[in-house]
């Protein structure tokens, strides 16, 4: 009996050096890094949350109900028992006008998916800015802490004033406020971006879509008018407009069917079938407009980003050639941390171009679908 415990203590004890064994070496689980994230798979991830697109689907289903509703209103009405206005309404019209309903509403399911996307690129691109505008303030940082280490040497040597180390030290305070200022607008462009994503506001993310230079072309550039014709076969607007326009001209056609142009009746379905034609007008004409007014943003934005290419390699000389003249003596700290700033806006404004160009790009495609 004893030889049976001692052989069961043995076992418990074994056992218990083994777990200690292995809870010290099992290795901690790594901490979590910030989620890497792409353009494309930001865009999947908000069409699978946003509840725009839920919104339009159930709007969509209501239409095809009240749509199915007005068929079998109609078909219930006997040919020969249309006699009046009303019942031609009921037999005719009301099915045109869910049928319309119900293509708008379709129509509108993808107008809600497009506006997703739209949402997501120009957040994601944001985003990316405001972090771009970060890099510029640190490289800004960098290069005042230089420049104020150069004042400091040449004030040792004795061949600088101590203004020199005074102005120096303002340019690296201002520098530094302004970093924090960026690294502020990058938190709050990251929770702008993860608020569309319906991401909780806190997730880091990393972004592995770069804001680039946006090479990539919109075809309408090349050829405008095919680029209208695409947005006024997309737009919604329009779609309704259309729709609207064709009910009020059978409204009209029925009417002229039981009354003469001397009644109320039909006067009021002429007027309702002119202002719809004025309508549908207006919305091709908006339509166009969008379209022509967004290529004019990507020509302006190119040629933004062009100029501030150059600008950029202009400062950078400009900033090397007043640093040399610095250390030689013939120029003050002044041209020196203008020459930093000017850098530093260039930087910025190239950055800005970018993101403009990025912007009406999405704008564009959300426009014409491609």
């Amino acid at each position: 009996m004893r030889q049976v415990t001692r052989a069961v203590r043995l076992l418990l004890a074994a056992a218990l050096v083994l777990a200690a064994a292995g809870s010290g070496s099992a290795a901690p689980a790594p901490p979590e890094g910030p989620r890497r994230l792409s353009l494309d798979e930001a865009v999947a991830l908000a069409l699978r949350q946003n509840p725009d697109v839920a919104l339009a689907e159930q709007q969509a289903e209501a239409a095809r109900v009240a749509r199915d509703q007005a068929r079998d209103a109609a078909r219930a009405v006997p040919d020969q028992a249309v006699t009046t206005l009303d019942l031609a309404k009921v037999k005719e019209l009301y099915p045109v006008q869910a049928e319309g309903g119900a293509r708008v509403a379709e129509r509108a399911v993808e107008a809600a998916r497009d506006g997703v996307r739209l949402a997501v690129e120009q957040a994601y691109f944001g985003a990316q800015l405001a972090r771009a505008v970060v890099g510029v303030r640190e490289q800004a940082l960098a290069l005042a802490e230089r420049q104020l280490e150069q004042a400091r040497l040449a004030y040792r040597a004795g061949v600088r004033a101590r203004t020199d180390v005074l102005a120096a030290q303002a340019q690296v305070a201002t520098a530094r406020a302004d970093l924090e200022a960026a690294r502020k607008d990058a938190a709050v462009a990251g929770m702008e971006l993860n608020r569309v994503l319906g991401l909780p506001l806190p997730t880091e993310l990393e972004l592995t879509t770069p804001l680039g230079d946006a090479g990539e072309g919109a075809p309408g550039e090349a050829n405008p008018e095919e680029a209208i014709s695409k947005a006024i076969a997309r737009s919604v607007a329009v779609l309704k407009a259309e729709e609207d326009l064709a009910a009020a001209r059978l409204a009209f056609n029925l009417t002229a069917r039981y009354f003469t142009p001397n009644v109320y009746a039909y006067r009021q379905a002429e007027a309702d079938l002119r202002q719809k034609e004025l309508a549908r007008d207006k919305e091709r004409v908006n339509a166009e407009l969008e379209v022509r007014k967004v290529l004019l943003e990507i020509a302006a934005a190119r040629a933004r980003i062009a100029q501030q290419r150059q600008a950029v390699g202009l400062s950078e000389e400009g900033l090397r050639l007043a640093e040399l003249r610095y250390r030689a003596g013939v120029a003050t700290v002044t041209e020196v941390l203008d020459a930093q700033v000017r850098l530093s806006g260039a930087r910025l404004a190239h950055a800005n171009a970018v993101f403009a160009l990025r912007s009406a790009l999405a704008r564009y495609r959300n426009l014409v679908g491609e």
